[in-house]
């Protein structure tokens, strides 16, 4: 219960300063701190109301100690009396070594929490998840359909592009015609392309409900020499335009900067 309660007032201190979002979904906040505030409630309740019934009992039993002490007892009602108060003190060591128990955890998770920030997930994370299979469709009358709706869509709509919106076209075509002339500005960190090492990934995660379903999304970036101005997990604003990628083993387009600087991490550093 004692952890229930820390998790719970985690949680709402996680909303107040605005680190809830590296969590869950922005859109089950609203439930979330509901959930905590009634577990809070709950587990105060119900740490108050086991905190009286010890108390009564203690009472009773300083009553029970005053009235053996003035009332002559058998030698037998003796035997069972210390049998059942050694079988009740045994009990009252474990009750004590649970209850020490809970507090060490959920004061170790309390402080763990607070001295280390949450931390955004990674490039190794994005690697792990495999960046490459962005999703589109995979349906192929759908993704012409999208690709459709796109290609008549003005050009400076696409300059307000996200890297899941880049990374999600990318999968459904690879014409370069359908990205000529089309400007691109994201911002996003840095994941390395293993044995290329003249492009990375500018990259993003994006998340449906929590930070455990988070899926990485990426647009392939040509920059020989990148490694001399940054590393992976930099954050970076990238701008340019989409080329062929030549022999890079990163897919058919490649996207050219005419404009790669480094950034701090947004507030919010994942795509919803």
């Amino acid at each position: 219960m004692l952890l229930v309660l820390v998790v719970s007032v985690l949680t709402v201190w996680l909303a107040s300063t605005g680190q809830l979002a590296l969590y869950i979904h922005p859109r089950y906040d609203l439930f979330t701190i509901a959930m905590a505030s009634i577990a809070i409630v709950a587990c105060v309740a119900a740490l108050a109301s086991a905190l009286m019934r010890r108390r009564a009992e203690a009472a009773r039993a300083a009553r029970d100690e005053h009235e053996r002490l003035r009332l002559p007892l058998l030698a037998a009602e003796h035997e069972h009396d210390h049998a059942h108060d050694g079988a009740a003190a045994l009990d009252s060591r474990f009750a004590r070594i649970a209850g020490v128990l809970a507090i060490l955890v959920s004061a170790s998770l309390a402080i763990a929490m607070i001295v280390l920030p949450p931390a955004t997930l990674s490039s190794a994370t994005a690697i792990q998840r495999d960046i490459t299979s962005q999703s589109g469709s995979l349906d192929p009358e759908a993704d012409a359909a999208a690709v459709a709706e796109a290609a008549s869509a003005p050009d400076e709509l696409f300059a307000g592009f996200t890297v899941r919106d880049w990374a999600t076209l990318l999968r459904q075509t690879s014409d370069p015609a359908f990205y000529e002339g089309k400007p691109v500005d994201v911002i996003g960190f840095i994941t390395a392309i293993p044995d290329e090492p003249d492009a990375f990934y500018v990259s993003r995660f994006s998340i449906t409900c929590c930070a455990v379903d988070a899926q990485p999304f990426g647009v392939p970036v040509l920059l020989p020499g990148w490694q001399n101005q940054f590393a992976a997990d930099d954050w970076v604003h990238v701008t340019g335009e989409f080329t062929t990628s030549g022999t890079l083993d990163v897919g058919t387009i490649v996207l050219e900067p005419s404009g790669v600087t480094g950034v701090d991490e947004p507030d919010q550093p994942y795509l919803f």
